[in-house]
């Protein structure tokens, strides 16, 4: 599955609202991590600056991504 900037945008902003305030990192991150999170290989999502110096954000991301996109990760491993 592919995300596009705009759907990265949402991403972002529906994190920063599960958190409570605006979202750390660039949109260059979030699909990284969100394709990180697609192919179950998180080497990539490794070396954004959102997972080296924004722990937190990334974290919160992740919970997003588990809660709310589980089904986009069936769709690529089937």
């Amino acid at each position: 599955m592919y995300i596009n900037i705009a759907k990265a945008k949402d991403l972002k902003e529906f994190t920063g609202l599960f958190i409570g305030r605006k979202a750390i990192g660039s949109l260059h991150d979030y699909l990284t991590v969100y394709h990180s999170f697609v192919s179950e290989d998180y080497s990539a999502a490794k070396e954004t600056t959102l997972y080296k110096n924004h722990g937190s954000d990334y974290c919160s991301l992740l919970e997003v991504l588990h809660s709310y996109y589980k089904d986009h990760r069936t769709e690529v491993a089937r």
